[in-house]
């Protein structure tokens, strides 16, 4: 049996802060082999946000991260 932590992270034109705020989130240790999804909502960014988001999703691609975009 395994644990699950979903990190939701909602994004709205956050082009200078998004990436750091997934690289910390991404690299945090969990302990008791708790496995951790990260789900991002972007809000219809209308800078280069979306963008970004695709290509750190692309880089770490063998972990679980979901894209929203509404």
């Amino acid at each position: 049996m395994y644990h699950k932590l979903s990190v939701i992270i909602s994004c709205y034109n956050e082009e200078k802060t998004i990436v750091p705020v997934l690289q910390k989130v991404l690299s945090a240790d969990l302990q008791f082999e708790i496995m951790k999804e990260i789900i991002i909502v972007d809000d219809a960014s209308t800078d280069n946000s979306l963008n970004l988001i695709k290509g750190f999703i692309k880089i770490n691609a063998n972990n679980n991260i979901k894209l929203i975009v509404h």
